[in-house]
């Protein structure tokens, strides 16, 4: 939510494929305010992509632990 933030934008529909479609799901089920439509294409979890799994399980549990390796621009600079 921090780069709508840094947009200025209170509310999006999110789209999302495969690993971005957790994504989007994620960000639904967690801002639901902030949410207008989530569309979900190719979603999955553990049973199709099964190395996915650690990496949707730590985001699901403690999203800060990615620190600098997620990095939101804005204007076309790395903040």
């Amino acid at each position: 939510m921090g780069f709508l933030d840094s947009l200025g934008i209170e509310r999006a529909t999110w789209w999302g494929h495969s690993d971005g479609a957790v994504i989007a799901a994620m960000a639904a089920l967690h801002a639901p305010d902030r949410v207008d439509a989530v569309i979900l294409e190719a979603l999955h979890y553990s049973a199709v992509k099964p190395r996915s799994r650690s990496f949707f399980q730590r985001m699901a549990t403690d999203p800060d632990s990615f620190g600098d390796t997620i990095r939101s621009t804005a204007g076309g600079r790395a903040r």
